[in-house]
């Protein structure tokens, strides 16, 4: 399904449920460095998103954080619970099945796009075990999320009929006081800002509460 359809399936879905949006269109990008020039000027939290599988039990979450977080996989596995090591990028295929988006326009670990992130400590806050994270190849997140590399977004969770990609969503994103946070309407050519309220209802009817760590 092509990217312009897709996003209008998002737009008529935020639309019923009466989430306000804004949204910027933009050249190509599929590095937080190449976005970052055409959103500086808006006012609130400008996202990066992980597309991410556990190597022992195979489970798929998507990892939002803020922007300038760097990111450690084998912290965030131990936080999650899934072991040091075990998280792992997702591939594209599995991407484009689950959300409908392929690399460049991921949106599952959600944190702002500034964040640090170590991913042994998120997945053992997550019960995975240190190490047990990785980043998710492409074909996965397409398969999963119907977005390719570059793409990923929380957004896209909307694709995943089945919920099996969990939400891990960086607290700042939606303590931080920020007016509006930022992701990719399944297409890395735009961005969209929603109230952090209306983020985690989106989320909610979606079936996917998340799963909400400090990175602070």
């Amino acid at each position: 399904m092509a990217s312009a359809e897709l996003r209008n399936r998002l737009e008529e879905l935020l639309k019923r449920l009466n989430i306000d949006t804004i949204c910027v269109d933009h050249p190509e990008v599929f590095t937080v460095e190449e976005m970052m020039p055409h959103v500086a000027h808006l006012s609130g939290a400008v996202t990066k998103n992980l597309f991410l599988k556990d190597k022992k039990k195979k489970s798929l979450w998507l990892l939002s954080v803020r922007h300038d977080r760097q990111l450690n996989l084998s912290d965030v596995a131990k936080r999650l619970g899934l072991g040091s090591g075990n998280l792992r990028l997702a591939d594209e295929s599995l991407m484009l099945e689950k959300l409908k988006v392929g690399q460049g326009c991921a949106t599952a670990l959600s944190v702002r796009h500034d964040r640090q992130l170590n991913l042994s400590d998120v997945a053992k806050r997550l019960g995975l075990g240190s190490g047990n994270l990785r980043l998710a190849d492409e074909s996965l997140m397409l398969e999963k999320l119907k977005v390719g590399q570059g793409c990923a977004t929380a957004l896209a969770l909307f694709c995943d009929t089945d919920r099996s990609v969990r939400m891990v969503l960086d607290r700042d994103l939606t303590h931080g006081g920020h007016q509006r946070v930022y992701f990719h309407p399944m297409t890395n050519s735009a961005t969209m800002g929603l109230k952090p309220d209306d983020l985690l209802r989106f989320l909610q009817e979606t079936g996917h509460e998340p799963v909400v760590l400090s990175f602070d």
